[in-house]
């Protein structure tokens, strides 16, 4: 199965080896989640505090394609190790490298 992750800093493809082109019952999993960016002053909300929920939340939904907003280009590296088998594809929203 192809799995996306499409990000506002950055669009990500998450690529899963060996799987089909449609998931096995047909259906096609869609996600949004805007994980905030990682900079802002959240207090007890902040990055470090909340990434693994992030990522919980994100395997939990086992999403085919996922719309990441607000991301930074570290919380997208970020999201890439934590999620094994997803490839980035596209550019930065400001510069488009």
């Amino acid at each position: 199965m192809r799995k996306l992750l499409l990000a506002t800093l950055s669009i990500l493809g998450i690529l899963s080896p060996g799987a089909s082109a449609v998931a096995q019952d047909d259906v096609i999993r869609v996600m949004s989640f805007n994980v905030r960016y990682g900079t802002a002053a959240d207090g007890d909300n902040a990055w470090p505090l909340r990434r693994d929920l992030v990522f919980e939340t994100i395997r939990g939904a086992d999403p085919h394609i996922i719309g990441i907003q607000e991301a930074l280009a570290f919380q997208i590296a970020e999201l890439e190790r934590a999620l094994p088998g997803f490839q980035r594809v596209g550019v930065g929203r400001d510069d488009g490298n």
